[in-house]
C-alpha cells in the first residue's frame, strides 16, 4: 500500500495542470477563467479580452483590467481544480523578538507567570506523533528529511539552509500568537497534542503532486493549512515557474548586465514578500486552529479566519506598531476592488453573518479592514468576540444559526447600521497608503 503510494505520488510530479500560456489563450468573452499573474497572484471572474488587457468581473459592479504582460496562464474555471481550504506561499527570515514587539505592541501585555501558570503552558516543548511524521516522510519520498523545532517538525526536501530559514519563521510566528492570545485573554486551555507538521518541498512539481495527492490543484496557491488533515505544505519559491524563468533569464549571458541584475533584483524583492505574506498567513491558520485562538471544528465566520490571519502578514517594520499596523497590500486591494470609501462594498451586514457572500481574493481585503477596524478601535470588544469565538462547539457538526450570529456580533458591537458601516468606510478611508509596502511589481 505504501509503495502504491509513492508510485502515485512520483507520477503526479509528472502531470501538468491544463492551462494556456498567456500568448496561446483563446478567450471566450463572458466565460469564468482564473487569471494567474506573473507574481504568481491568481484572480477569477468572467474575462472579457482587449486589445491589452484582460478585464475580468469578479462579483457585482467589480471590474479588474490585468495587462496582457503580466499573465502568465489562463485557466478556465471548470478546469482548474479546486482551492484548498484557506491557502497561499512559503518561506523567508525569522521575525526577531524586537520586530514581534512592535508589532504586537508590548505595552498591552502585563502579564505575570501567575496568569499563565493556571492553564497550558503553550511555550512548552511539544512531543512528536512518530507514527504520523513518519506517514509524511512515506508521502514526501527518499529524499525527505525531518526537521525539529519545540512546536514544529518539518519534513523537507529542500535544502537544510531554507528548511531552518522557515522554521524559524514559524516558531517565530507561534511566539507572535501566543502574545496575542494573553493580549487579549483568550483562555490557554488548549495545547497541542503534538509538534505541528509542515511539509516543506524543494520544488515546486514536488509541491504540485502534493496537492494533488490532497485531492485539488490550484497553481497560484503557493502555500496552504488544511484543517482536514492539520498540515500545512511550502516549497522553495525560486522554483515556482514565474520566477524560476525570470531567474534563468536573470542568469542569460546575452542579456545586459545591468537588466539581469534589476530582473533578479525584481524578483528576488517578489519571493520575499510572497513568502512574508503566505508563511505568516498559513501559519498563523495552522496555530489558531492548534492552540485554542479558534476551535478547528468550529462553526467560524470567514472572515474572522481568514481575516485575522489577514492581520499577521503585515511586514514588522513599522517603528511602534502594533498587532493593528496596516497591511497595505490588503489596503490597497480594498480601495481598488470596493472603492476609496468602500462604496462598492456588498451589504456589509449579510458579510459579516453569511459565509455565502465571500467571494474568493477580493474578500480577503474586507476580512483584513473589519479585523483592523474592529481590534483598533474596539480593543476589549474584540478581545470579548474572541473569547466568545474559541468557545464555540468543536464538533464540525454544530451550526450556529444566523440570528444568533447576530445576536452575538451585535451584542458585542453594536447594531451594524448604516452609521456603524458609515464608521467603519470613513476609518479605513482615513489610512494613507503606503506604497512603498506593496509588492515590487505593482503599477
Amino acid at each position: 500500500m505504501f509503495k502504491r503510494t509513492l508510485l502515485v505520488f512520483a507520477a503526479l510530479v509528472a502531470v501538468n495542470a491544463a492551462q494556456l500560456t498567456a500568448q496561446d489563450a483563446k478567450i471566450v468573452d463572458g466565460r469564468e477563467y482564473r487569471i494567474i499573474q506573473t507574481n504568481g497572484k491568481e484572480i477569477v471572474g468572467k474575462v472579457t479580452e482587449l486589445p491589452n488587457d484582460y478585464k475580468i468581473t469578479v462579483g457585482a459592479g467589480i471590474t479588474v483590467k490585468i495587462p496582457k504582460n503580466r499573465v502568465y496562464k489562463i485557466v478556465e474555471v471548470k478546469t482548474a481544480g479546486n482551492r484548498p481550504p484557506g491557502g497561499t506561499n512559503a518561506f523567508r527570515r525569522m521575525i526577531t523578538d524586537e520586530e514581534i514587539e512592535e508589532v504586537l505592541g508590548s505595552e498591552h501585555v502585563e502579564l505575570g507567570p501567575s496568569d499563565i501558570d493556571e492553564e497550558y503552558d503553550l511555550r512548552a516543548p511539544l512531543p512528536v506523533d512518530e507514527v504520523s511524521v513518519r506517514e509524511m516522510e512515506r508521502i514526501a519520498g527518499v529524499k525527505a528529511k525531518r526537521l525539529y523545532t519545540d512546536h514544529f517538525v518539518l519534513v523537507y526536501t529542500s535544502s537544510l539552509e531554507k528548511a531552518r530559514k522557515l522554521a524559524s519563521r514559524l516558531e517565530s510566528v507561534y511566539e507572535w500568537n501566543v502574545k496575542f492570545m494573553e493580549m487579549l485573554d483568550i483562555p490557554r486551555t488548549t495545547r497541542p497534542d503534538a509538534k505541528l507538521e509542515i511539509f516543506f518541498f524543494g520544488t515546486h512539481p514536488e509541491y504540485d503532486a502534493y496537492q494533488r495527492f490532497n485531492g485539488w490543484s490550484a497553481f497560484g496557491a503557493i502555500g496552504f493549512y488544511m484543517r482536514t488533515n492539520n498540515r500545512s505544505a511550502f516549497f522553495d519559491m525560486e522554483t515556482f515557474p514565474p520566477y524560476k524563468a525570470q531567474l534563468e533569464q536573470a542568469r542569460n549571458p546575452n542579456v545586459p548586465p545591468q537588466e539581469r541584475r534589476r530582473i533578479k533584483n525584481m524578483v528576488l524583492r517578489t519571493i520575499e514578500h510572497d513568502n512574508l505574506e503566505v508563511v505568516q498567513h498559513e501559519a498563523a491558520h495552522h496555530i489558531h486552529f492548534n492552540i485554542g485562538i479558534f476551535p478547528r471544528g468550529g462553526d467560524l465566520p470567514t472572515w474572522m479566519t481568514e481575516g485575522l490571519a489577514t492581520m499577521f502578514e503585515a511586514p514588522p517594520s513599522e517603528v511602534g506598531a502594533s498587532l493593528g499596523a496596516v497591511n497595505h497590500y490588503r489596503l490597497f486591494h480594498f480601495r481598488r476592488f470596493y472603492g476609496d470609501h468602500g462604496q462598492n462594498l456588498p451589504p456589509l451586514k449579510l458579510f459579516i453573518l453569511n459565509d455565502g457572500m465571500w467571494n474568493g481574493f477580493p474578500s480577503y481585503s474586507i476580512g483584513w479592514a473589519l479585523n483592523h477596524y474592529l481590534f483598533r478601535n474596539f480593543r476589549e470588544e474584540y478581545g470579548e468576540w474572541m473569547r466568545l469565538l474559541a468557545k464555540r462547539p468543536d464538533d464540525f457538526v454544530t451550526r450556529i444559526e444566523t440570528s444568533k450570529k447576530q445576536e452575538q456580533f451585535e451584542d458585542i458591537f453594536g447594531e451594524v447600521d448604516d452609521d456603524w458601516i458609515k464608521a467603519f468606510n470613513d476609518y479605513i478611508a482615513s489610512i494613507q497608503l503606503n506604497r512603498a509596502a506593496l509588492p515590487p511589481d505593482f503599477p
